[in-house]
């Protein structure tokens, strides 16, 4: 069966060439944006459940039945899309600083260590060095002997931090 052939409420199930299946009723195809809109009667029984599938996923179609129509949602809502800008807008910035937080080239334990640091401490790679209040070096190997920073009070408060996170760190992984 061709996606062409598909008509508005048809009840499908969906295999796609992931391996997963999904089960709804048809409520759309789009022909310009090859998806197919799946409704399934949300817990709330005012609402529906849309799932939008790409029609070139699909490997497989087993027509279940048809249903009535009018159990369908007639209308979809309007978008709000400086609401939707927003969300990617800021999804993007999470993303961009989950990524920051990544050192490139250093060992998992030089990771963890700055994972660590940054749940008390503002941290940020510089190569492979750890930067915290942008003023605080923490070098290979990331012992307390290898802070260099010119505020001794600073440096002495990571010292704790460090020692304690080092500690909790040597535990777990012995």
């Amino acid at each position: 069966m061709q996606v062409d052939d598909w008509i508005v409420g048809l009840e499908v199930e969906i295999f796609t060439f992931d391996g997963k299946e999904y089960r709804g009723k048809v409520y759309t195809y789009d022909a310009d944006a090859n998806c197919v809109v799946l409704a399934n009667q949300s817990q709330d029984s005012f609402k529906s459940d849309l799932r939008i599938l790409k029609a070139s996923l699909v490997k497989n179609i087993k027509v279940l039945g048809r249903s009535s129509v009018d159990q369908l949602p007639q209308q979809l809502p309007p978008l709000n899309l400086e609401a939707l800008k927003l969300r990617e807008e800021q999804a993007l910035q999470k993303a961009r600083k989950d990524l920051s937080r990544i050192g490139v080239g250093v060992s998992q334990e030089a990771q963890e260590i700055f994972d660590a640091l940054c749940k008390t401490l503002p941290c940020q790679w510089e190569g492979d060095s750890i930067v915290i209040f942008e003023s605080i070096k923490l070098k290979k190997p990331y012992g307390v002997d290898d802070l260099e920073g010119s505020e001794t009070e600073a440096v002495n408060r990571v010292k704790v931090v460090l020692e304690n996170e080092l500690q909790k760190l040597q535990r777990r992984n012995t």
